[in-house]
């Protein structure tokens, strides 16, 4: 299997796009400003992440505000051996992302050295990072990005370009997912126009879960036109609009073992209230109801295996005794 380089570790993906007026993703390379360690530290390489951070963000989220764009900052170790740092600012209508190496005071795990990628000039440590803007509307229809991390099919490669399209590795990710099974455990009473429900793929691992069917189920007979992963390198939030007009939103909630893999999806909110909801913040029916469903999806799920598991014999472990090498 042909292997591609790519963005994010958990995307072997590619789809790029140059810079254009219409194009969903324009990107291009710009010089930054190193920050000085927030701490003081003999190692003047330590404690330079976290300044690193908090300056990309809070520069990512200006920008997609000028934009238009609501967005909450992001940031994440990337790149197949985690030598990139990837931060922004993004919400349902686009986002700002600037990729820069990811500068640690220690070798990366092939022995990259990051800090040769900083220059100095004039007193300032400089690097060159990959700024790239996201616009929601210009996605062309329809656009299924909560499926399979497709979102950073988008985004450029680590030399900031276009990305090689690789189907055959889509295709195998494809094929791992479950095709049916999916099935309502839960639905909330309507409150106006909102209302949510919980959508579970019982009996199987959270490896096999498709968003995009599930959400597809919560639709009904409607279609959705869009959807995307709002934590683009795996798709734990996010949200789908539908050809009625309406949006659902949708957040994922992990337990022991994975094997009860399950989302709640929302209709009818502000993507505040979705965001807060998704926190465990929203005290509100919906919020509520999103816990409580949680909860008694899990309960659930550990009775079918309960169930499952009856009658049949306790696991036998083998202990196969350690040969010593020949001298």
């Amino acid at each position: 299997m042909k292997r591609v380089p790519v963005l994010f570790a958990a995307a072997a993906l590619g789809l790029g796009c140059t810079a254009g007026a219409e194009e969903p993703v324009v990107f291009g390379e710009v010089e930054i400003v190193v920050p000085p360690a927030d701490k003081p530290d003999p190692n003047p390489r330590m404690n330079r992440l976290s300044p690193l951070r908090e300056s990309l963000q809070q520069r990512a989220a200006t920008e997609a505000a000028e934009l238009g764009f609501d967005t909450v900052p992001l940031a994440e170790q990337t790149g197949l051996y985690g030598e990139r740092y990837l931060v922004g600012a993004m919400g349902p209508d686009g986002g700002v992302f600037y990729v820069v190496p990811f500068l640690a005071p220690y070798a990366g795990m092939r022995g990259e050295r990051p800090w040769d990628l900083v220059r100095h000039v004039g007193g300032e440590e400089r690097v060159t990072a990959c700024r790239f803007v996201l616009t929601a509307s210009k996605l062309p229809e329809p656009s299924r990005l909560a499926r399979g991390n497709e979102l950073t099919a988008l985004f450029p490669g680590p030399d900031c370009q276009p990305q090689e399209f690789d189907r055959e590795i889509q295709a195998e990710y494809r094929a791992s997912l479950a095709d049916d099974g999916y099935a309502v455990f839960s639905r909330s009473e309507e409150f106006g126009e909102a209302r949510a429900m919980l959508v579970e793929l019982p009996n199987r691992y959270d490896s096999a879960f498709d968003v995009e069917r599930a959400l597809d189920l919560a639709a009904g007979e409607r279609s959705v036109i869009r959807s995307m992963a709002l934590f683009p390198f795996r798709p734990q939030q996010g949200f789908a609009d539908l050809s009625d007009g309406a949006r659902l939103y949708f957040h994922k909630r992990f337990s022991m073992g994975k094997a009860n893999p399950r989302i709640c999806v929302v209709e009818g909110v502000s993507w505040e209230q979705a965001r807060s909801i998704a926190k465990r913040q929203d005290e509100g029916p919906l919020g509520r109801f999103c816990e409580n469903a949680f909860e008694a999806q899990e309960e659930a799920s550990r009775e079918r295996f309960r169930k499952k598991m009856e009658g049949k014999p306790p696991p036998v472990i083998r202990v196969s005794p350690v040969r010593k090498p020949d001298r």
